[in-house]
């Protein structure tokens, strides 16, 4: 966001330039949706080389940015992850018989974590785009009589996928329409799988890895909360994973913790876990191991 800023003298307050959703914002009126898009690829494919070159064989290391290659780059880095760190996030929430993933990030390193352990992902994505009243259905079709289990898990990529670009959730407009489509469906499940509006309602749920002002923890958080009959979670756990804040972000860590701790409890009645997203992955693997032992 910083460096889009900067190169196209981005206008707003200084503050602003740090954050995506609007710098992505000004970006797409100055040019154009697509071309956020455009540039977005090749961002992440400058970036993708010159921090894992030791991840990529030879013929992805350079050449034309085109379709496809960030989903092969991030492949790739995936999978050598997995192989070298124990601890790696995806490996480890790929051993756990879940049913539904909902999925924040745009890449595609969950599909691949569970099919190396032997699972039969399906993928879905969000209907947040419409045309008037009719939704734009993006990614694969759903398969007849499909339901999520341990052995096929959905993963709901709620924020849209790499590899269809038009549905990626980036400029402030986009946040602000995936919301009307999560209200329209309270009453009609436009955007949003039953399956998943049920899960999220009624289930146990893990919130990992976010950080708390990110635009895609509070537009997620609020469609969590707007789910019908989402008091009927009101029995089972609930947990969010903060990462401690940095010292420069936060001028009083434990006041920063203790209102985070209350706002989940008003707002959802979720507990609060202190620590990285791989510190409590390794806790939760060991006690699921012991208790399957």
């Amino acid at each position: 966001a910083r460096g889009w800023a900067e190169r196209y003298e981005f206008p707003l307050a200084p503050r602003n330039r740090h954050d995506l959703a609007q710098v992505a914002q000004y970006l797409a009126y100055q040019q154009s949706r697509a071309y956020v898009l455009r540039q977005l690829r090749g961002y992440l494919t400058r970036s993708l080389r010159r921090e894992f070159p030791d991840r990529l064989p030879p013929d992805l290391k350079q050449g034309p940015v085109r379709e496809g290659l960030v989903d092969e780059l991030i492949s790739h880095i995936g999978a050598a992850e997995r192989v070298g760190n124990p601890s790696e996030v995806h490996k480890l929430l790929a051993k756990l018989p879940v049913a539904i993933y909902v999925n924040a990030n745009r890449d595609n390193m969950l599909h691949d974590a569970l099919v190396e352990a032997g699972r039969k992902p399906h993928v879905q994505l969000c209907t947040w785009r419409s045309l008037g009243d009719r939704s734009l259905p993006q990614g694969p079709v759903p398969e007849p009589k499909y339901k999520p289990s341990a052995a096929e898990p959905l993963i709901f990529h709620v924020f849209g996928n790499f590899q269809y670009p038009e549905s990626l959730v980036m400029t402030e407009d986009d946040y602000f329409d995936f919301l009307t489509a999560v209200t329209r469906n309270e009453a009609r499940n436009l955007s949003i799988p039953l399956e998943v509006s049920r899960a999220l309602a009624s289930s146990g749920l893990m919130l990992l890895g976010f950080q708390m002002d990110a635009w895609d923890f509070r537009v997620l958080f609020s469609s969590i909360v707007r789910q019908p009959g989402i008091d009927l979670s009101r029995m089972r756990t609930r947990v969010a994973i903060q990462m401690s804040p940095d010292e420069a972000q936060s001028a009083d860590p434990s006041r920063t913790y203790q209102y985070l701790r209350n706002y989940f409890r008003e707002n959802a009645r979720i507990n609060l876990f202190w620590g990285s997203p791989e510190e409590f992955m390794v806790k939760l693997i060991e006690r699921f191991e012991d208790e399957t032992d």
